[in-house]
């Protein structure tokens, strides 16, 4: 997509030149005509933006601490999953009080199944070292 540029013409005074000129109102039109906005973005006025379709990013996608990802469950309801806490540990939040979590491989997978009686599940052998959390 490329954008078309704007020339300030302004700063515009009550009553004072440069006033209004048909190269100004031209150049304004010919913007506004060329949908140098994408209509599947959209703003309400309070902070809030939706979008439609993917979101790529070039950088990092950065949330203030003890603030969570969200995602909508299968109901439409948007569940806390994922986040850092106020004592810096990260958190992951099941959705609701039925499912649990997994990890899965690159291939679609499941290596570990958590449930939410707190049960897991290996794919393979665990080492571990009992500690309390």
């Amino acid at each position: 997509m490329s954008y078309i540029t704007y020339t300030k013409t302004g700063p515009f005074l009550n009553g004072a030149a440069p006033g209004i000129s048909d190269a100004f109102l031209n150049a304004m039109e010919t913007m506004l005509a060329a949908g140098w906005f994408d209509s599947l973005i959209t703003s309400n006025g309070s902070g809030i933006v939706t979008v439609a379709g993917l979101i790529l990013s070039s950088g990092h996608i950065i949330l203030p601490n003890n603030n969570t990802l969200q995602i909508k469950d299968t109901g439409g309801t948007a569940r806390d999953v994922l986040y850092v806490d106020s004592a810096n540990e990260t958190v992951i939040q099941l959705a609701n009080n039925t499912g649990g979590f997994k990890i899965k491989d690159i291939s679609g997978n499941t290596i570990v199944h958590v449930d939410s009686g707190g049960n897991a599940n290996f794919k393979a052998a665990v080492n571990a070292n009992v500690s309390n959390p």
